[in-house]
Formats: C-alpha cells, sequence, structure tokens
C-alpha cells in the first residue's frame, strides 16, 4: 500500500533539484502525485539485472537469433553504403558554400 515519501527525501531532493535552476512550481506540479510504494522497491530488488552476475546477466539478456540477425543485418548496410545503395549517415556532406 502507497504511503507518503519520506519528507527528508523529498526535501533532499527538491533541494538538488532547485540548485540545478528547477523551479518551485515545476517541483510541486512533478511531486503532486508521488508516494512511496513498497511493492515497488520490493519489485525493483528481484529484477535479473541485480540478482546475477554481469555476465550471466548478458548471455542471457539476448538471444543467439537476434544476434545473429543482428549480425546479418550490419553486414547487409556495410554492404549497401560501400556500394551507395543506402546513404551513409556518417559521410561527410560538403557545407554551405
Amino acid at each position: 500500500m502507497p504511503v507518503d515519501l519520506d519528507p527528508g527525501l523529498r526535501r533532499n531532493f527538491k533541494g538538488q533539484a532547485r540548485g540545478q535552476g528547477i523551479s518551485d512550481q515545476t517541483l510541486e506540479f512533478a511531486f503532486r502525485d508521488v508516494v512511496y510504494n513498497p511493492e515497488v522497491v520490493k519489485r525493483s530488488q528481484n529484477q535479473a539485472e541485480f540478482k546475477k552476475s554481469l555476465w550471466e546477466y548478458l548471455e542471457n539478456a539476448v538471444s543467439e537469433k537476434r544476434q545473429t540477425n543482428g549480425r546479418a543485418r550490419s553486414a547487409w548496410y556495410r554492404l549497401a553504403w560501400a556500394c551507395r545503395w543506402y546513404p551513409n549517415p556518417w559521410r561527410r556532406r560538403p557545407g554551405p558554400a
């Protein structure tokens, strides 16, 4: 069940935001419906990114099929740009005269 956000946390965050030039009006608008929800915190601590080592996570983050398709697409774009079948967004274009 949501409860009010810790006033100290809210005050600290708003102080930092004010230091970055964010107005009180913007902060009040942004925080008007913000509440602490312990269920969100509980679920966020159960994400694979935080429970597995980096290499375990990366090994399963993208399937072999997606990796294979990505490599094939990348090779196609390299060939297409080399043959001028497709515009190269990194090619330098002449500037204004």
